[in-house]
């Protein structure tokens, strides 16, 4: 293997970012501010400010081993790498040690040895292991481990990453989705790297690149953030090679682009983005679906962005919007999937702009001041039972609000301050499950994306067929009107092939987390 190391930072220097590992302090960031250039300082150190005081508090969710489920902490991990903390009995320990220590769940080991190497447990049940095949290394190649890296099984054996990298190489297919392994290999391969499956297929990082170019964004997981974060970081790869686009790497570009210019148009007048993630306008007051939908999307735009949208108002009210809402609902109990994706989405929004973490020791402090005041939140005496159906990210929410509506954004003078719903109180009784979101779709006949650019309507784009050819070049008006590249082709997997994850909000009866000091709901007992 190449020294990937050096290949990733050539694609930082670049301007496209590679996934390198800051977490809540990181030695290796610059000790000066670097203010963005065409942004007032002041302006520029206030979001830098806010999204510091986001990532420290949003911190403060310790998940708790054995409790929590090994989905859950990769989750934590994915977005503060190395310095992600959990409880494990009475003390708080980094979860990178938990991973890494020979831990079972539920009797079942969390790293395992297979005939070609390892690999992270498989699905089980939703929301206990792997959502997705390569799931957990996918979300490990953000803390930048070396391919030596490595885990102690149960029994006592080590499982290297380049062991699980092998695994993937050799139990690739094209009946399940593509997406994860895209994200982990695109890390420990070169993009032109060539292999051949344990069922004697010939697999490529090109081919892989060319299924999830191809694949269709709006019926995947998540709104197909994922996809598309995986495909960013697989062009980025490339892209640090200083070799011309070309072939599929020229589509997947396009493709990229083109959700990126989708989620500004969809944008809603406070900063968040569409709570349909692309496929229309959507807004939403209820703080669980806003990072579900602003933060995953964020976060795809954090790895997707060139340093011109980043540098952009439309982006950075993004980012404060998702700050914000981390900030003003600490106190909410929450879906660790979205949770923790919209805080990655911050993490790499502090990465690319190469700022100061908080000083993390002033504000710890601050916050346990604040948490001994009279106002705190009232503890619990007894865990409370939290049920629900299956979602495609999390566990529903311990407290339950009426309705939640999805509406497309009003066109007003001022932009509206999100009305956030708080946390009620919850009854002795088992909650009942949360109402389905009610969505206004776009119009029949919607404005142009001219139009809708100027006046702040959004449309909504039908992804036409490619051309014969295989793929064109588009312009910004070609991105805006139509034309992702090969969204009509054919679908590799099968429907009995989807993860679990991609039936969204439905929620497992999984626990979720709370600011600490404060009780986290537990599961129901299976007595």
């Amino acid at each position: 293997m190449i020294s990937l190391r050096r290949r990733w930072l050539a694609a930082l220097s670049a301007g496209v970012l590679a996934a390198s590992a800051p977490a809540l302090t990181i030695a290796a960031e610059p000790a000066a501010i670097q203010p963005v250039a065409g942004v007032a300082e002041s302006q520029q150190d206030e979001l830098q400010s806010l999204v510091n005081e986001a990532i420290s508090i949003t911190s403060r969710r310790y998940l708790t081993a054995d409790v929590h489920t090994p989905w859950q902490i990769m989750h934590g991990i994915l977005a503060l790498r190395s310095n992600f903390i959990i409880k494990i009995g009475n003390e708080k320990r980094p979860a990178v040690e938990w991973l890494t220590s020979g831990t079972t769940f539920t009797g079942l080991p969390v790293v395992e040895r297979t005939q070609w190497g390892g690999r992270f447990h498989p699905f089980t049940v939703p929301y206990a292991f792997e959502g997705h095949p390569n799931q957990f290394l996918a979300i490990l190649t953000m803390s930048e481990y070396p391919e030596t890296f490595a885990f102690r099984t149960a029994d006592g054996h080590e499982v290297t990453i380049e062991d699980m990298v092998r695994n993937a190489q050799m139990t690739v297919n094209d009946r399940e989705e593509i997406t994860w392994t895209l994200w982990a290999l695109s890390r420990y391969l070169p993009p032109d790297a060539e292999w051949v499956s344990a069922e004697g297929e010939a697999w490529g990082m090109e081919r892989l690149v060319q299924i999830q170019t191809y694949a269709n964004v709006t019926d995947a997981a998540c709104g197909g953030t994922h996809g598309l974060f995986a495909l960013s970081l697989a062009r980025n790869s490339y892209m640090a090679t200083d070799k011309p686009l070309r072939g599929i790497w020229v589509e997947a570009d396009q493709k990229i682009k083109r959700y990126v210019q989708m989620a500004r148009s969809l944008q809603n007048h406070d900063g968040s983005l569409s709570a349909q993630h692309f496929r229309g306008p959507g807004f939403s007051t209820e703080f669980g679906e806003r990072i579900a939908t602003s933060g995953h999307v964020l976060e795809f735009l954090m790895v997707g962005a060139d340093q011109k949208d980043l540098e952009s108002q439309w982006l950075r009210n993004a980012v404060r919007a998702v700050a914000r809402d981390l900030i003003d609902n600490r106190k909410a109990a929450a879906d660790c999937g979205p949770l923790y994706h919209a805080l990655h989405a911050l993490v790499l929004y502090r990465q690319r702009l190469q700022f100061e973490p908080v000083d993390t020791v002033a504000v710890e402090a601050q916050l346990a001041k604040q948490a001994a005041e009279p106002q705190r939140l009232a503890q619990p005496t007894a865990a409370k039972a939290v049920t629900g159906t299956p979602t495609a990210v999390t566990p529903a929410e311990p407290t339950r609000v009426e309705e939640t509506q999805t509406v497309a954004k009003p066109v007003l003078p001022d932009p509206p301050v999100a009305a956030i719903k708080k946390p009620q109180p919850e009854s002795e009784s088992l909650p009942k499950p949360a109402p389905q979101s009610k969505t206004v779709e776009s119009p029949a006949v919607p404005p142009t994306p001219e139009a809708a650019l100027q006046t702040g309507t959004k449309t909504d784009e039908s992804l036409p067929a490619s051309d014969s050819s295989g793929f064109k070049l588009q312009t910004l008006q070609d991105v805006l009107t139509g034309g992702d590249l090969g969204d009509s082709a054919p679908q590799a997997a099968a429907d009995q092939y989807r993860s679990p994850e991609d039936n969204e909000y439905l929620a497992p009866s999984v626990p979720q987390v709370m600011e600490d000091g404060y009780e986290v709901p537990q599961p129901p007992t299976e007595d």
